[in-house]
């Protein structure tokens, strides 16, 4: 059944978000199509760069504003009332969301990298630039696959933890009677000033008996933060168990 709902939210999230990422595109191959002629640059090359950065930041927003707006709607409201019908467990729900959340954030990074590209051609360069520096970064020869393994995984816990966030933030917030939406905006204010918070008084008091290494950062900032998606998770699924207030 995971598979049938993750199908699912793949297509109907696609048709908001698709035409977007291929907006993104078209504006990159257009300004370096435009910025390619030395009679070109100047005005229209300027506003093919300008369209390029609002195509750009429109992707994130409505990337994230249909993750939030998914998730709401499918779970809270109307919807809701058939969503919970379905013969499938809330952690089969919760995880559709997520993992459909996670492929299309990792796809708008793409869609920015590819942008880069269209719009000046250093894409090979960067990539090679940013590898020399990795390899350098880490003193330890033996250690540096490891390195790059528990930085590649802590990145993908850490999105995980960030979708989590504001999902626990929307179930939290749908217990209010009005303003649900506004009050789960401050709920997840409050989130990340307590997640802020408490990550620094980890790496305070772990780095001030233990020291700091490239491996113990990026251990510590593992294990906080897939404990700190194990909380957001199961307070969301605790809500929509218990709690579920359907406008």
């Amino acid at each position: 059944m995971l598979v049938k709902l993750l199908k699912y939210e793949l297509l109907a999230s696609a048709r908001i978000i698709l035409p977007a990422y291929a907006g993104a595109l078209v504006f990159s191959l257009l300004v370096r199509l435009t910025l390619a002629p030395a009679a070109a640059r100047g005005i229209l090359g300027g506003l093919f760069s300008v369209l390029m950065g609002i195509s750009i930041f429109a992707v994130v927003v409505l990337t994230l504003i249909c993750i939030v707006q998914r998730f709401y709607s499918n779970l809270f409201k109307d919807e809701g009332y058939l969503t919970h019908t379905l013969p499938v467990s809330i952690d089969t729900l919760i995880w559709s969301k997520l993992l459909v959340a996670f492929f299309w954030i990792v796809a708008g990074g793409q869609v920015f990298v590819i942008s880069e590209w269209l719009r000046t051609g250093y894409f090979a360069g960067f990539s090679f630039a940013f590898s020399d520096n990795f390899w350098l970064m880490s003193p330890q020869g033996s250690l540096v696959v490891l390195d790059f393994a528990l930085s590649l995984i802590s990145s993908i816990v850490t999105m995980l933890m960030w979708i989590l966030m504001g999902y626990c933030a929307l179930a939290i917030g749908q217990l209010a009677k009005r303003a649900k939406i506004l009050c789960s905006v401050f709920v997840f204010i409050g989130l990340l000033i307590g997640y802020a918070y408490l990550f620094v008084q980890v790496f305070f008091r772990l780095f001030e008996h233990v020291g700091y290494t490239q491996m113990s950062f990026f251990t510590v900032t593992l294990i906080y933060t897939l404990l700190q998606g194990v909380f957001y998770y199961f307070v969301t699924r605790s809500i929509l168990r218990y709690w579920l207030n359907l406008e």
